[in-house]
């Protein structure tokens, strides 16, 4: 699968994002013919013939919040979400819909508060 080929050649990562939100059933339209991971190490696209594997730089403390089977928790998956849309001006327009009161909030806040603070000011503008 796309998940396994991502997973064994982008070491080390896991997968979040549009793709996890979808997986988790948040986000109401699938990220067709691409994967997105997150990775500590640098971002990069690989084509595949089962698709495309879009490897998302994350800074070393924020690689954290997914499960054994490397998926994002969807919170995780949000905040990486947020934080990618939202660092380096990359503020465009979100028109895909999110059902958000499916996170979890003890978890969000949880994860939240290890991102930087300006997330903070960021998440409330959107969730």
């Amino acid at each position: 699968s796309l998940k396994e080929l991502a997973l064994t050649l982008v070491i080390p990562s896991y997968v979040s994002f549009e793709s996890a939100l979808y997986n988790h059933n948040i986000l109401s339209q699938s990220p067709r013919g691409y994967l997105s991971v997150a990775t500590s190490g640098r971002s990069r696209t690989i084509d595949s013939p089962l698709g495309k594997i879009c490897a998302i730089h994350l800074k070393q403390v924020l690689f954290f919040g997914f499960d054994a089977e490397r998926v994002a928790y969807p919170e995780k998956a949000w905040l990486d979400f947020i934080y990618l849309r939202s660092r380096g001006g990359r503020k465009g327009i979100i028109s895909e819909q999110f059902y958000l009161p499916k996170l979890g909030k003890k978890r969000l806040k949880y994860f939240a508060e290890k991102f930087p603070p300006w997330m903070q000011q960021t998440m409330r503008g959107c969730a």
